[in-house]
């Protein structure tokens, strides 16, 4: 247990200080197992002693509020690369507007867009194959892409992302469209998934 998580640890600092990983603040989400292995150690050295556990609580706390602490200040930068509160909003107004509840997105957009809209409308996350839509290679649940029958869809594009850009012609027209900063959306009168790859 403690071999395992030590030599995680271990692992993921060498691999990602000695490779070519850090290139920008985004690189800290290699960093994930490291977090894990820490978490997963502190519980055994806490145990030693009074001492241990002073500091461990310490080290614990410290980081905590570092990280609350930048929440508040910065919980979405304006004008960043990311949708904020206010596109998750217009997407789901778009969204309430014409009867949509499931839509499709690059995997930089669809998740957080998700997330932000309490799960009001589910953005699943797509990629460009040539003139077609497919599902993101990396991060995709097969059901996702079901096709929903009689059912509305949406396409969200993100002109700050460089997965999907616009929709191909092949989709067919839109019965709807509305942009809110660099969100494009698209109402189409059939679920999307149909055609998705």
């Amino acid at each position: 247990h403690l071999a395992f998580w030590g030599l995680l640890l271990v692992i993921t600092l060498l691999a990602f200080l000695l490779g070519s990983a850090p290139v920008d603040v985004m690189s800290a989400r290699f960093l994930l197992p490291a977090y894990v292995a820490v978490g997963a150690l502190l519980p055994a050295i806490a145990v030693r002693s009074l001492r241990a556990r002073v500091l461990a609580t310490a080290a614990v706390t410290l980081f905590a509020a570092m990280g609350a602490y930048h929440l508040i200040r910065h919980p979405a930068e304006p004008g960043g690369p990311f949708p904020d509160g206010a596109s998750a909003n217009a997407v789901l107004e778009f969204a309430e507007e014409n009867e949509i509840s499931v839509g499709y997105a690059d995997f930089w957009v669809g998740p957080s867009l998700t997330w932000l809209a309490d799960f009001e409308v589910e953005l699943y996350p797509v990629d460009t194959c040539g003139p077609r839509l497919c599902r993101d290679p990396l991060v995709h649940i097969s059901t996702w892409y079901d096709e929903r029958p009689r059912e509305r869809s949406m396409l969200v594009v993100d002109a700050n992302q460089p997965g999907v850009q616009a929709p191909s012609p092949a989709l067919g027209k839109p019965i709807a469209t509305r942009t809110f900063g660099a969100l494009t959306m698209y109402a189409y009168d059939f679920d999307l998934a149909r055609g998705i790859q």
